[in-house]
């Protein structure tokens, strides 16, 4: 007898949306203050601590358990002819490892707590960033075959917080885009082309159900959907600016809901 039939599989319950842009564009402000809450702030980034005092002060319910801030060393330059088992990539390894943990269980917990209804990680880029260096001890010099070690745990994550009821926001940096092409002397040359692409998981524009492209504007911010996970035209290009931009709203118009749903 066949294991496959027509019977319905589902919808993804949860929502995985990257927040990007560059620095001082309000990318962390605005989901800390706009998202629905109660919502888990996994700090891998920077110190705020000074915005969740003042956005707690309003009511609004942001639960941490720490700031795993993650500062890369000097020593995670890769070196020509460096030995896998050099003990510099031992003790950076160790040393992002000490990160990583409670990011992953902060994260997975957060999407199993049923009180949670938003869990951020900022930044995603510097998480990632910090799951390489746990694996490989530096973040250069690495053959991109090997990446599958830390797509995997990626991909796992990216899959659960798609399952979970949750909403999943990954705040990312943008880089400037790269690509490769042979030069006039036959060998492979890297270029700018001059795109902004988030910085991470290389595929997260392919994983996410929307990204909201952050932009500081003349008087203040400016938020706009670049892409979507189904390809729907009445979310593609939807822009708000200062006041208007609102997480909540993002949400509700995604999974195709009323707003007052998710207050």
């Amino acid at each position: 007898m066949p294991h496959y039939t027509e019977a319905d599989l589902g919808s993804p319950t949860g929502i995985v949306i990257s927040a990007e842009g560059l620095e001082k564009s309000g990318k962390t402000y605005s989901v800390l203050a706009t998202a629905p809450t109660p919502l888990l702030y996994v700090n891998c980034d920077r110190d705020n601590r000074r915005v969740i005092k003042r956005l707690r002060a309003t009511g609004r319910r942001i639960f941490t358990s720490g700031q795993y801030l993650f500062v890369p060393s000097p020593d995670q330059l890769h070196k020509e002819g460096q030995a896998k088992d050099d003990p510099i990539l031992a003790a950076n390894a160790q040393a992002a490892n000490a990160v990583w943990k409670p990011v992953y269980r902060d994260w997975t917990e957060g999407l199993e707590d049923p009180e949670i209804r938003t869990v951020v990680v900022d930044s995603a880029s510097v998480a990632y960033s910090v799951l390489r260096t746990k694996v490989f001890g530096k973040l250069t010099g690495v053959a991109e075959v090997l990446y599958a070690k830390t797509n995997f745990t990626w991909r796992e994550l990216l899959m659960k917080s798609e399952n979970s009821g949750k909403v999943v926001i990954l705040i990312h940096r943008l880089k400037p885009e790269y690509k490769k092409e042979k030069n006039a002397q036959g060998k492979m040359e890297s270029y700018k082309t001059g795109k902004l692409v988030a910085a991470g998981y290389g595929d997260t524009n392919f994983e996410v159900g929307a990204i909201v492209r952050h932009m500081a504007i003349e008087g203040g911010f400016r938020v706009k959907v670049m892409a979507e996970g189904v390809g729907r035209g009445d979310i593609k290009g939807l822009a708000l600016d200062n006041e208007e931009i609102d997480y909540t709203t993002i949400v509700a118009k995604l999974t195709r809901t009323k707003r007052e749903k998710w207050l």
